[in-house]
């Protein structure tokens, strides 16, 4: 009597260890199926929103810096002619390039640091796969940290514009790289806006000193993190 009821004692025990395989196994199962179908959906939508953070940053830092450069009155393009009136070189000025690169990084960065947090929200049905349901459900927030870096760079093009005439443009070239921290991955994406800082329109040939004022912008970027 007393084998039998030991037994007994044993296989229900042996049944609540394989309800209990089971049962993690199709909880690990969700788990896997869940971070699946979520983690792409809460990457993208996590660097969408960085890069929007990040160019509404850039985009005031730049025009802010710039307003209050032009107020100096200095010419980032100087412009030697010849007694006839003819263009035969065009001069930077590297001060003032140098300054508007390192102003601009700076409020660039200082401005990001302001925004080290973030959050999305995503509908309990987007993260099933079916259409129908994408947009219903309540909602799950997930927090996210930024941490970012800024990279500066001036470039210098010169190009046709018309018959007879070269254009001449000064590049400011911004690079916001943010790292976004979340609880489960990171991920991260970069993004590079670029700005003319100055204009000419040459009428005329191209002055041969242009290759030598190329080579004086291209002193390195200036990068804050």
């Amino acid at each position: 009597m007393k084998r039998r009821f030991a037994g007994g004692r044993r296989r229900k025990h042996a049944k609540r260890i394989i309800r209990l395989a089971l049962f993690l196994l199709i909880l690990c199962a969700l788990i896997v199926y869940l971070d699946s179908r979520i983690r792409p959906v809460v990457k993208g939508m996590a660097e969408s929103a960085a890069s929007i953070v990040s160019a509404n940053v850039v985009n005031k830092a730049v025009y802010d810096c710039l307003a209050l450069e032009d107020e100096r009155g200095e010419e980032i393009i100087l412009l030697e002619k010849d007694s006839s009136g003819g263009i035969v070189a065009i001069h930077s000025n590297i001060a003032k390039i140098n300054r508007l690169k390192a102003v601009i990084t700076t409020a660039a960065q200082e401005e990001m640091m302001k925004h080290t947090d973030g959050a999305v929200t995503i509908p309990l049905g987007n993260i099933t796969g079916i259409d129908f349901l994408s947009g219903r459900g309540p909602d799950i927030t997930i927090k996210y940290k930024m941490s970012s870096s800024v990279q500066t760079a001036v470039t210098s093009d010169l190009s046709g514009a018309a018959i007879n005439q070269s254009r001449h443009r000064i590049m400011l070239d911004v690079t916001t790289n943010v790292y976004i921290m979340m609880p489960a991955f990171n991920t991260s994406t970069s993004s590079t806006t670029s700005y003319c800082i100055a204009e000419t329109v040459i009428v005329g040939d191209a002055p041969d000193s242009y290759a030598e004022m190329t080579d004086d912008l291209m002193n390195g970027p200036d990068i804050l993190g």
